[in-house]
C-alpha cells in the first residue's frame, strides 16, 4: 500500500496547492468529518465551509497544514485527491483583520434583521467563512508561539 497520495486544491483562481507526498487529508463532507488515506476508494462528496487539514509524513516527522475552505467538492481516486472550491486559504495566507471585520459586518447585519432571502443567506455564509478563517489563523498563531519556545 502506498504511503502517500497526490493532493490538488483548485479554485477559479487556478491551482492553489499541489503536493504528491500527502499522507492524510481531514475534511468535512456532506455526511460529516472524514479522513482520506492513501489507496482510499473512489468517491465524490460536497464539502462544507470548514477547515481542512493536510498531513504529510508519519509519527514525529508528521507535518500538518490547515486551510479554510469555502465549500466545494472533494473527489477521491486511489492516488489523486482533488478539492474543487470557490475559495481556500492556507493558515499563513489569512488576513486576520479582514476576517474579523467581515465577521463583525455579518453579525451586525444579522442582528439588525436587515434584508431577507438571499441577503440573509449571504450574511450567514459570510459569517461562517469568517469564523472558519479566524479559527484556522488562530491555530497558526498558536504554532508560531510554540515554535518560539523550542
Amino acid at each position: 500500500m502506498a504511503e502517500s497520495f497526490k493532493l490538488r486544491i483548485v479554485s477559479p483562481r487556478g491551482l492553489l496547492y499541489e503536493d504528491a507526498e500527502v499522507s492524510s487529508l481531514v475534511a468535512w463532507g456532506a455526511e460529516g468529518k472524514l479522513e482520506i488515506l492513501p489507496g482510499h476508494v473512489r468517491f465524490i462528496t460536497p464539502l462544507r465551509i470548514e477547515e481542512m487539514r493536510i498531513r504529510k509524513g508519519l509519527g514525529r516527522r508528521r507535518q500538518e497544514e490547515r486551510w479554510a475552505v469555502s465549500g466545494g467538492f472533494l473527489e477521491v481516486t486511489p492516488d489523486l485527491v482533488t478539492v474543487t472550491t470557490t475559495a481556500a486559504e492556507a493558515a499563513e495566507e489569512i488576513d486576520v483583520e479582514r476576517a474579523r471585520q467581515t465577521r463583525e459586518r455579518a453579525l451586525a447585519f444579522l442582528k439588525n434583521g436587515e434584508g431577507e432571502g438571499i441577503g440573509l443567506t449571504r450574511a450567514r455564509w459570510s459569517l461562517r467563512r469568517s469564523e472558519i478563517r479566524l479559527r484556522v489563523s488562530t491555530w497558526r498563531e498558536a504554532i508560531e508561539k510554540e515554535e518560539k519556545f523550542r
